[in-house]
């Protein structure tokens, strides 16, 4: 696995990708947006070295999987040919100039807040977490305009998560907030300001584990608030689907509490080693202070624990973990490594301000964003071809 890497220099808090756009929050609370292929195929012809390169591994990954792709790369010449191409762009980043990136404004945003904690975008729609309460926007993603914008909660939020058509708001001591079927799949009118209701005493990020949620009151402190789903079909006409819609939580359970004590028991770790817990849809990750990282699997046949140790150290605190196409994006204090087949890589030798993946889009499963303080660092992951 190679990287290549683009570097867009500026004053950003965050930065998305989204329904074909590069979204970039800036210092001054304000959404800077750029059309993503269009913009690529233009610094193509300003940067002839990355010629057909800069549009699939920016703007279209899903070119890198697709069916002509895959057929050009049975020919061992044209592989060879473009695994080196690859190699000699992933020795260097390509740091662009300020008049490389023309940024439009997202006409009508203007958030009433502080500070952006963090952005989430899902059904069309910008979720942001801030020091002043979680807000929404509808947004005309061909127009760039804001439609309609609302506050939704005015305690704290430090983090979001949304899918299956539904919103989690992480607001620490004031707990964790939830709005089901934001979008009115199931066929339901909705109200001008739909309902968030409180579901968790305290939290302070969120992960879905399939269709169940899995709140974490700490960095190594979860627990699982199981699901109702139904499923509905939406959009209507030729373009009918089905969707998974969560209709509503359990209050949080105990189920596990058993991470730390099986690890303890199978791996003689001390409980005050572990530092920073996660999961993703299928199983949960464990980074310890002395002792590496491990990946915890629930057996289907009893439902007891089988751990597997990923050898590493990040040599620094985890405070954040984001999956992607090609494994983990480990974010630290201080550096972003991949975690990736049981190994772990540096990725970024600078502090992060925020780290995006995107595994749940169609063009963007490979590219990692990273803020940092001058900039932001678009990483895109190419396999051998």
């Amino acid at each position: 696995m190679r990287f290549l890497r683009l570097f867009i220099p500026g004053s950003f808090e965050d930065a998305q990708l989204y329904m074909g756009h590069l979204v970039l929050f800036n210092t001054e609370r304000d959404a800077r947006v750029v059309e993503l292929e269009r913009w690529t195929n233009r610094l193509e012809s300003t940067y002839s070295d990355w010629a057909g390169v800069l549009t699939y591994a920016f703007a279209r990954n899903d070119w890198l999987t697709g069916a002509v792709m895959t057929s050009l790369s049975r020919n061992a010449a044209l592989a060879q040919a473009l695994n080196t191409a690859v190699d000699e762009l992933a020795a260097v980043e390509l740091s662009l100039d300020d008049g490389d990136v023309e940024l439009l404004g997202l006409r009508g945003f203007t958030p009433d807040a502080d500070v952006i904690l963090d952005t989430v975008l899902y059904g069309g729609r910008l979720y942001l977490g801030t020091t002043s309460g979680l807000f929404d926007y509808d947004i005309d993603w061909d127009a760039l305009t804001v439609e309609v914008a609302r506050q939704r909660l005015d305690a704290r939020c430090v983090s979001a998560t949304a899918e299956y058509g539904a919103i989690n708001a992480s607001c620490e001591d004031h707990g964790l907030f939830t709005g089901y079927d934001e979008f009115g799949w199931r066929g339901y009118p909705l109200g001008d300001t739909p309902e968030l209701i409180r579901t968790a005493e305290r939290s302070t990020r969120t992960a879905w584990y399939g269709t169940d949620l899995v709140n974490y009151e700490g960095p190594a402190e979860p627990e699982l608030l199981r699901a109702s789903v139904e499923e509905v079909n939406v959009d209507g006409g030729v373009f009918e689907r089905g969707r998974k819609v969560v209709t509503s939580f359990t209050a949080p359970t105990d189920e596990l509490r058993d991470l730390v004590d099986h690890l303890k028991a199978q791996r003689k770790v001390p409980e005050d080693d572990v530092q920073f817990v996660w999961n993703s849809s299928r199983a949960f990750f464990i980074n310890t202070h002395n002792h590496g990282f491990y990946t915890a699997v629930r057996k289907k046949s009893d439902s007891s624990l089988h751990f597997t140790r990923h050898h590493g150290s990040t040599g620094g605190r985890v405070v954040a973990v984001h999956p992607f196409a090609r494994g983990w994006v480990i974010e630290t204090d201080f550096r972003a490594y991949v975690m990736s087949g049981g190994k772990l890589l540096p990725l970024l030798d600078d502090e992060p301000l925020s780290v995006r993946t995107f595994i749940g889009s169609k063009r963007y499963k490979r590219l990692i964003a990273i803020t940092v303080e001058d900039g932001v660092h678009l990483i895109s992951a190419i396999d051998s071809f």
